[in-house]
């Protein structure tokens, strides 16, 4: 239900739990489990940032493909695309980790 993550997300940003909004520094060296609670692999996203993509129902009907540009001042976008994206089922997000990595290639 994208309600539901969206909700999530919002607790997070209005610091619901009590604790104060989550810092790289929260996450260096203890990374939460690949398959730990949705709202602490959300809020290791959401360190510094206050927006994320989330890949919902919305953006599923609406494109094909999902495609980052970053060609304005001829620059590449260095960063891995799952640093931009969160799925709220953990194993939907290594699906889609290693069909990438598995399946495109980049030649430049």
């Amino acid at each position: 239900d994208d309600q539901h993550l969206f909700s999530m997300m919002a607790d997070v940003l209005i610091e619901k739990d009590g604790r104060p909004f989550p810092d790289y520094s929260e996450f260096q060296g203890k990374p939460v489990n690949v398959d730990g609670p949705t709202q602490e692999r959300l809020r290791e996203v959401l360190a510094g940032r206050r927006k994320i993509c989330m890949y919902d129902s919305k953006m599923h009907a609406a494109n094909d493909v999902v495609h980052f540009k970053a060609e304005e001042n001829e620059e590449r976008l260095i960063l891995p695309f799952y640093a931009f994206m969160f799925w709220e089922d953990w194993r939907q997000q290594l699906f889609a980790m290693r069909f990438v990595r598995d399946n495109l290639v980049y030649n430049d």
